[in-house]
């Protein structure tokens, strides 16, 4: 037995596009997102990137002073490790504001 299509069958279309747009939405990642667009980002991920050449620069240091081989790999490690955090903060940033556009 066929039926008809009831009269409110597409208003529960749009019941589920409110509800996959609003649960899409994670109040952390709009918050890093709107950190983007402050002074204060801008500053700080300069500051980041200015650490991360001072870190590269110390070991060219140690290397050019005669520094042991193995303390020059072991600040390496320490170095490439800092890095790597540093990196993911701003990358942090970069993807909140990157799914808020999406």
């Amino acid at each position: 037995m066929k039926t008809a299509i009831k009269s409110n069958y597409f208003n529960e279309f749009e019941n589920v596009k409110a509800l996959q747009e609003t649960k899409g939405k994670d109040p952390d990642q709009q918050a890093l997102a709107s950190l983007s667009n402050h002074s204060g980002w801008k500053v700080l991920k300069a500051y980041i990137e200015r650490i991360m050449e001072e870190l590269d620069n110390l070991t060219k240091t140690q290397m050019t002073q005669g520094v042991p081989f193995e303390e020059i790999g072991r600040s390496t490690v320490i170095k490439e490790l800092t890095k790597d955090v540093l990196r993911r903060i701003i990358i942090k940033v970069q993807d909140a504001v990157e799914s808020g556009q999406a």
